[in-house]
């Protein structure tokens, strides 16, 4: 498969390209992540949007970004599909250098009273919980060794339902194929 594809997806009035990630997209990915972060009920991420690229987008942009693809149209990126080829190595990373970042973002945060409404301390809290308590400890196995792979994709508000999250699914699989890898895991959350 050649390095970009395009397609027409489905009421778009341009084609959609799907293209390999490449540095100068950084911006419009962590936009797009954000923006996706602000449509959801954590209220960490409505207090603090930087949180969502740091925890969602960096690993993969700065760990895998040969694994990354984007979705543009007229020359704009309108989506993402971000790819760790190996989970296991992905949470050594997340461990050691994503999140001890993002513990002193939010340290500094509550210091400096950054953090104005109650309902983001009741999430730090329960975040917390979750990680140390018991809660953490009933979280799903994973077959990891069966399906290594795992990805984020967000699609910009004004181009989802138009098909370009499944031709971004579809770019990805065949480029995880080419690579050997043969499974990926999943895991959903129902709120």
């Amino acid at each position: 498969m050649s390095s970009t594809d395009s397609s027409t997806s489905t009421g778009a009035s341009s084609p959609v390209v799907i293209r390999e990630y490449n540095p100068a997209d950084r911006a419009a990915v962590r936009a797009i992540c954000k923006q996706a972060a602000s449509e959801q009920p954590d209220p960490l991420f409505h207090e603090d949007l930087e949180l969502a690229p740091l925890l969602l987008a960096d690993y993969y942009l700065d760990y895998e970004p040969e694994q990354c693809f984007v979705a543009e149209i007229d020359r704009r990126v309108v989506g993402y599909l971000l790819t760790c080829k190996d989970t296991q190595a992905y949470f050594k990373v997340l461990k050691r250098r994503i999140l001890p970042r993002l513990y002193l973002r939010l340290l500094w945060n509550i210091i400096s009273l950054r953090y104005r409404n109650r309902s983001t301390y009741k999430a730090l809290w329960w975040k917390l919980a979750e990680s140390f308590g018991s809660r953490g400890r009933d979280k799903l196995i994973l077959p990891i060794s069966q399906y290594p792979a795992h990805s984020h994709r967000n699609v910009a508000p004004g181009y989802r339902g138009n098909g370009i999250g499944h031709l971004l699914s579809v770019r990805q699989h065949n480029h995880l194929r080419e690579q050997g890898i043969k499974g990926m895991h999943a895991v959903l959350v129902e709120k």
